[in-house]
């Protein structure tokens, strides 16, 4: 004798939650067919903040008595859909229902490289290849790295001059900049500034940056050389020159006064 409808649907659809979350289920029948479905969820939680402008996000679909193939997409900041390759199934197991259905899990990922720093949101897409089952998820991320310094004005060369410019860029906005000469202490500059008055020798100098939420990001530490060749005062070159002639004006004379004895 066959059940009434309202427990087979009771007991069909507990049975299926327990395996597979909650599923719709046909109960037109006196053994009601699961319908298809997809489940996707992922695995990078929301609100988190990342020191990196390069992100991995990873993602798991649950598929729910699988009639075709599937796609996925995502969409970073309501962009361009793009496609997402990289995915493989876990677990495909036959659930000893009557009739049987499927249950397919599969997990993926995909990188999000040259983020700008600020908020963002990807969505995840998955969808039957026919189209007629999906499901979606999404998180929000923000994205606050540490400042990128980059020397323009020298690396690791010789000068020839006592005053050296002292020429940089900052990938993003900064709060406050200082420079380390020679491990002298630390100097704070808004822009780019000039070292002056160097002593021939070797010498190092480091930036520090600090943006805007309180990231410090430190320069590679740049050794040079500063190389002056030692002159002469010009009035000593004059005087010297001077004393020259006057030497050797006396000795003409003296020559000339013994050739005339």
């Amino acid at each position: 004798m066959k059940k009434p409808a309202l427990a087979v649907l009771l007991t069909s659809t507990l049975l299926i939650s327990a395996v597979a979350g909650t599923f719709v289920v046909r109960s037109a029948k006196a053994n009601p067919t699961p319908v298809p479905l997809i489940e996707l969820t992922i695995s990078n939680a929301t609100n988190q903040t990342y020191n990196t402008n390069t992100i991995t996000v990873g993602f798991r679909a649950r598929e729910f008595i699988l009639l075709s193939g599937v796609d996925f997409f995502y969409i970073l900041d309501n962009e361009k859909k793009a496609p997402i390759t990289n995915f493989t199934v876990v677990s495909d197991e036959m659930v000893p229902y009557n009739p049987p259905f499927s249950l397919k899990t599969m997990e993926g990922s995909f990188l999000l490289s040259n983020l700008s720093e600020g908020w963002h949101k990807v969505t995840v897409y998955c969808q039957t290849y026919d189209q007629n089952y999906d499901d979606e998820g999404f998180i929000d991320f923000l994205v606050d790295t540490v400042p990128v310094i980059s020397f323009l004005s020298f690396e690791n060369r010789t000068f020839a001059s006592t005053d050296i410019p002292l020429v940089f860029t900052v990938n993003q906005r900064t709060s406050q900049i200082k420079y380390c000469l020679d491990g002298l202490g630390n100097l704070t500059i808004s822009e780019n500034a000039t070292l002056n008055g160097l002593a021939n020798g070797e010498h190092n100098v480091t930036i520090y940056a600090t943006d805007e939420s309180g990231n410090t990001g430190v320069s590679e530490t740049v050794y040079f050389n500063v190389n002056v060749p030692e002159t002469f005062p010009t009035t000593l070159l004059i005087v010297s020159a001077i004393a020259v002639v006057a030497v050797v004006g006396l000795g003409l004379l003296v020559y000339l006064k013994k050739r005339q004895r």
